[in-house]
């Protein structure tokens, strides 16, 4: 008899530990929740700040970094050594028009992952963007329009 009492209240004890563990972890859940759903800002915000966070923890390759020299000495004739990489922002371009330096673009969101790129030539700054995935490398238009031969 005492050892059914004794089991009995060993059970009692396990469930009311029990209760006690899912209450207080349901509670900090519901907590957490509530707050984060209050901390949080609106879906695309969180998209696009997941998408710069995938960017900005890539660095630029040297070989891209020596292919947006060799493209910028090549076009302004001036030596690899007398150019200058001033910038590098990660960057997420909304679509292929976009990333091309277009003006009249779809609305449709095709993003292109990669970066911009200043290059100090002369007295100019350049503005190149780089795609990640092909290396593709397109100069602003309105850079190569007014350069002087």
């Amino acid at each position: 008899m005492k050892f059914l009492y004794y089991s009995q209240t060993l059970n009692f004890h396990k469930g009311i530990a029990f209760i006690a563990l899912t209450s207080l972890l349901y509670l900090t859940l519901g907590l957490t929740w509530s707050h984060s759903a209050l901390a949080f800002p609106q879906t695309e915000q969180i998209i696009s700040q997941l998408s710069h966070h995938q960017t900005t923890s890539n660095k630029l390759p040297k070989e891209i970094s020596t292919t947006v020299l060799n493209d910028a000495a090549k076009r302004s004739r001036v030596a690899v050594a007398d150019l200058k990489i001033t910038k590098v922002t990660p960057k997420n371009f909304g679509n292929p028009c976009e990333f091309k330096f277009g003006e009249i673009c779809t609305k449709e969101y095709n993003p292109i992952n990669g970066w911009e790129v200043i290059v100090q030539v002369r007295q100019q700054s350049w503005t190149y963007h780089v795609s990640k995935v092909n290396t593709q490398i397109v100069l602003d238009p309105k850079i190569s329009k007014t350069r002087k031969s």
